[in-house]
């Protein structure tokens, strides 16, 4: 009976969670570059209520693999959270320095004294000469292949446009080649976010792969691939859960005060 309670909690706490993933993709359909998140569950058998039953788990006594496990006395925790890196959808602005990355890859951008990666191309020229996105990220580049890594930095009076090819030109000149990196198989195995729309290195020893032909469409930026109507719908169909367990832990609670209360009585 206990168990059931605790099954009807552990629901409500998952899908606290899930709803809190949900409202974060929510607030970012407009927002220029996000990746939305996703959460996946797991579900436990507990034993004696000592922890979660997978291999290497340490349990106080005897061999883990002949413990008994009630199926009955099951809970479902939050496993990870990751992130789609699917692309959005991209958007004409006809600003010279909007780009949208064709296919894979990241800008590389500095931001507060670090470098992140992000796909937000909404780059402006600023009074400095850098080009800076939304969040106030500045672009990274090359002078020339193999140089250091270092701001784009141009006259801020001159005419600045950016090429499909991924050079920044200042009047006519090519001054940097666009940093662009790309990361083999699944981002998620290299990247984590950071904020302010960045990711970082999981492992800072580990960095992209340059990418030495990027293709850019100008004058467009890359919007959210978080869609509001899906997210609407996991968000309804996340409150029906939450209220499901809550009847299960509402019904067992009564279950158990009526039950004590009688044979309370019974002993009286």
């Amino acid at each position: 009976m206990i168990s059931s309670l605790y099954v009807g909690a552990s629901g409500m706490v998952a899908e606290n969670q899930r709803l809190a993933v949900i409202s974060n993709n929510l607030a970012n359909v407009n927002t220029n570059g996000f990746k939305r998140d996703e959460v996946t569950f797991n579900n436990y058998l507990y034993h004696r209520g000592l922890g979660p039953f997978f291999e290497g788990y340490p349990v106080d006594s005897g061999d883990f693999k002949k413990l008994w496990f009630d199926p009955q006395n099951s809970v479902v925790m939050a496993y990870k959270t990751y992130t789609s890196f699917l692309p959005g959808k991209v958007e004409e602005t006809g600003i010279a320095t909007n780009v949208a990355i064709d296919g894979d890859g990241f800008f590389v951008v500095s931001y507060n004294g670090s470098n992140y990666y992000t796909r937000d191309g909404s780059f402006t020229l600023y009074p400095d000469g850098t080009l800076r996105n939304s969040v106030g990220a500045r672009l990274l580049g090359r002078r020339s292949p193999g140089a250091p890594l270092e701001e784009v930095r141009v006259d801020p009076n001159s005419t600045v446009l950016i090429t499909s090819d991924g050079w920044v030109e200042s009047n006519g000149a090519r001054l940097f080649k666009i940093e662009i990196n790309t990361f083999p198989g699944n981002p998620n195995n290299y990247l984590q976010k950071k904020g302010a729309n960045l990711f970082e290195l999981k492992d800072p020893n580990m960095g992209g792969i340059e990418q030495q032909n990027p293709v850019l469409l100008v004058g467009y930026v890359e919007r959210s691939n978080a869609d509001v109507v899906l997210e609407m719908i996991k968000l309804i169909d996340c409150f029906r859960h939450y209220e499901a367990c809550q009847r299960v832990v509402t019904a067992t609670f009564e279950d158990v005060t009526s039950k004590t209360v009688n044979d309370v009585g019974r002993i009286g």
